[in-house]
């Protein structure tokens, strides 16, 4: 089973990858709040603030994101959108959908309700195991 999940995210990482420039769960997270502290986004990425700080900067410089210090805290960084980083974050979503389409091809409503059960007590069991990330 392992290979098989493996696999899975492997071909959604390379179709999210493909299509936009970044990180689409960033995007994703921005397009849902924009104005989201970066401790927030990191915790919600399950990365390592240096990480995020990282990527942060590679969206900055590819103009998909804009930072800024929290009024009277220089240790506390905002991070918003910009206009084309609003674009892409929508074509992110639209790749979501249509990953998702294509992975549930053929599945009913009653099997795809029971798939999106067990893959939340498995992300639960991974979460308690702490094997998240």
């Amino acid at each position: 089973m392992h290979t098989e999940l493996m696999a899975a995210q492997a071909a959604v990482q390379k179709a999210l990858y493909a299509a936009v420039p970044g990180q689409p769960k960033i995007l994703e997270l921005l397009l849902e709040q924009d104005d989201i502290r970066q401790r927030k986004i990191a915790s919600a990425c399950r990365v390592e603030p240096a990480t995020l700080t990282k990527l942060l900067l590679g969206m900055e410089r590819a103009g998909l994101v804009e930072r800024r210090q929290a009024a009277g805290d220089r240790r506390s960084w905002y991070v918003f959108l910009t206009e084309y980083g609003r674009t892409m974050a929508n074509e992110v979503q639209h790749s979501f959908e249509e990953i998702e389409r294509t992975a549930l091809r053929g599945f009913s409503e009653r099997e795809q309700a029971q798939l999106t059960d067990l893959l939340k007590r498995i992300a639960v069991n991974m979460k308690e195991d702490g094997s998240d990330g």
